[in-house]
């Protein structure tokens, strides 16, 4: 098994986090030790944790979700629905690159099976004032999942993600094309079109309403084919 990992994705509200939780279910049932991370976080109601990305990932591992579980898998959470550097500024909070990258590098020492980092944000989405989320993913060594999903543009806008992430050796390990509404386009026809651009990408379909279960476990037959 790919055994650390970071979830990014080509813009915001598109799954990362619905798949985040899915792969730490999955890997959890067939008995995987496994650890989260959600460094930054941002956009939540104060004092709603269980709601927020971090508390999701919390309840996918099985533990109490509580201010102080919280801290222990996110460096800063800031209640405006901003870019975590920008809702820090706004709310006079420096988040320091090196405290960052500390907090992350601690997190992967942690003795598990499997390791898994979720990202704010799109891939050039700002981490703190300085580095990228792009930037910290390099720092931090580790191999991507890319979370995208179908409109008009987002051909181009995968393709770009891809660059941005490969220009910096990052490994691709896999595509995801969510469907985050019903009302957003299936990922078909976009999945049809990475295929025959970016071949080489194992890509894997997550439409709306797709079991968590089964998602996980598409995910993870990716990052562990069988022999």
């Amino acid at each position: 098994m790919t055994s650390r990992i970071f979830v990014t994705a080509t813009g915001t509200e598109i799954g990362k986090t619905y798949l985040s939780a899915a792969i730490v279910t999955a890997a959890r049932k067939i008995d995987h030790s496994v650890h989260a991370l959600k460094p930054l976080m941002s956009g939540f109601a104060p004092g709603a944790y269980g709601a927020s990305d971090a508390g999701i990932l919390l309840s996918a591992l099985g533990e109490k979700v509580t201010p102080e579980t919280v801290s222990d898998i996110c460096l800063h959470a800031f209640p405006p629905p901003l870019a975590p550097n920008v809702a820090a500024r706004q709310l006079g909070v420096e988040i320091d690159d090196e405290e960052l990258l500390d907090f992350c590098r601690r997190g992967l020492k942690t003795d598990a099976d499997l390791i898994l980092v979720e990202g704010a944000g799109g891939v050039l989405s700002p981490a703190t004032d300085d580095i990228l989320q792009a930037d910290l993913i390099a720092a931090l060594d580790l191999p991507a999942i890319l979370v995208t999903t179908n409109y008009l543009g987002a051909v181009s806008h995968t393709l770009t993600a891809l660059e941005s992430l490969e220009r910096r050796q990052i490994p691709v390990a896999a595509i995801v094309v969510s469907q985050p509404t019903p009302e957003a386009a299936a990922p078909t026809s976009l999945i049809d079109e990475l295929l025959r651009l970016r071949p080489e990408i194992a890509t894997v379909a997550a439409p709306f309403g797709i079991d968590p279960n089964q998602l996980g476990d598409d995910v993870l037959s990716v990052l562990n084919p069988k022999k």
